[in-house]
């Protein structure tokens, strides 16, 4: 057990240092007590999913690509509508022995697409073809953000139900401990008895630190669902 421990020690830490830039070849400097992460949680689900509807980066560059692909659409669409302009000038004529003479001349030009509506109605239905995908990727988006955010929720209440369970049973093995020694002190009990309550008592440790990490990872990852990490 010790050198199996001390293996996924080594493991843990070559994790480590690949997760910071570090090369796996060099000596990590641990603190003897790591400081719990202060997260600021929503009070709900339902705000949960709001923030990550509202800041995943995944979504949100994909509602971008949505936008544009709808105008593209309309912009198709307007090239098959009549084009109308509209120009203005000013004439100004001078000959020998008269007045100067000015005049303004206005001339409204009206295109219709006629030789090229086919071409315009074919690039509409490409358009909105790419516009119906756009959607539906951005309603699947959505749905796995959800699912992300609610499962990461859930897994919170089971790190917090499984965190008071561990605390409870380390104050239980502390007991047995402390009662297993009192007999063994006095002549009751074998040395065995109390050699078997502080195995339990440590593996009642490792539980609870393992319940410690487990909530702080699920709060981690309902923030990183949130698009906050």
């Amino acid at each position: 057990m010790l050198a199996t421990a001390t293996n996924d020690f080594r493991k843990s830490l070559i994790d480590l240092q690949v997760s910071i830039g570090l090369s796996p070849t060099g000596e990590v400097e641990l603190p003897q007590e790591l400081e719990q992460p202060a997260f600021t949680l929503p009070d709900t689900v339902e705000e949960a999913v709001k923030r990550g509807l509202q800041r995943r980066a995944l979504l949100q560059s994909q509602q971008a690509r949505l936008r544009m692909t709808t105008l593209e659409r309309r912009a198709a669409e307007g090239a098959l509508l009549p084009q109308a302009y509209l120009t203005a000038s000013q004439d100004w004529i001078k000959e020998e022995s008269m007045k100067a003479q000015s005049g303004y001349t206005v001339a409204l030009v009206v295109s219709v697409p006629i030789w090229t509506g086919g071409q315009l109605q074919a690039q509409i239905r490409e358009a909105t073809a790419r516009e119906q995908e756009e959607i539906a990727a951005s309603r699947t988006l959505q749905l796995q953000v959800e699912s992300e955010v609610r499962q990461a929720w859930l897994d919170i209440q089971t790190a917090a139900a499984n965190l008071i369970t561990a605390d409870a049973a380390l104050k239980d093995a502390e007991e047995a401990y402390r009662v297993a020694t009192l007999r063994v002190h006095e002549g009751k009990a074998p040395f065995v008895e109390q050699i078997d309550a502080l195995a339990a008592l440590t593996d009642a440790r490792t539980r609870l630190l393992e319940a410690r990490t487990e909530h702080i990872l699920a709060q981690a990852r309902l923030l990183r669902a949130m698009g906050d990490l």
